[in-house]
């Protein structure tokens, strides 16, 4: 397993745990609260610092197919946030029209935020780990 699928795998984690805690706080404490378990999120920050290291230690030059696998990737994370963004500010709307209101809680654009983050984290993790395995990479041996 290469450095990309250990970081990969940490990230699925991490949104999991995020996605957990706040489904667990909102269901205890209400919405306000719910918005601190998106907080863990910022683990992912960490990712260079974490696997900075291995990367030293193993010495893995990323060939054409890596940076391939990454590129899509990334696109498919982007288009799927890109789709989760537009459809929860759309699915907004359409709750808000069809009760008559004129306006929206402000409350609602982080959540619209952070579920189009998580989806851009989760499928590009997931896009990593499906792209590597469907060939194995150079690294592995």
């Amino acid at each position: 397993m290469n450095t990309e699928q250990k970081l990969a795998w940490f990230t699925i984690g991490v949104c999991t745990a995020a996605l957990a805690a706040s489904g667990l706080l909102y269901w205890y404490f209400g919405f306000p609260v719910a918005m601190a378990g998106f907080s863990l999120l910022a683990l992912t920050g960490f990712n260079p610092v974490l696997f900075s290291s291995l990367k030293r230690k193993q010495q893995i030059e990323y060939d054409e197919r890596d940076r391939i696998i990454l590129r899509k990737a990334n696109v498919a994370g982007g288009m799927v946030s890109y789709l989760i963004f537009v459809l929860n500010c759309m699915g907004v709307w359409f709750v808000q029209y069809a009760s008559g209101e004129a306006e929206i809680a402000i409350g609602i654009l982080p959540v619209i935020v952070c579920a189009g983050g998580i989806g851009l984290l989760m499928v590009r993790s997931v896009a990593v780990l499906v792209l590597y395995r469907e060939g194995g990479s150079y690294a592995e041996g």
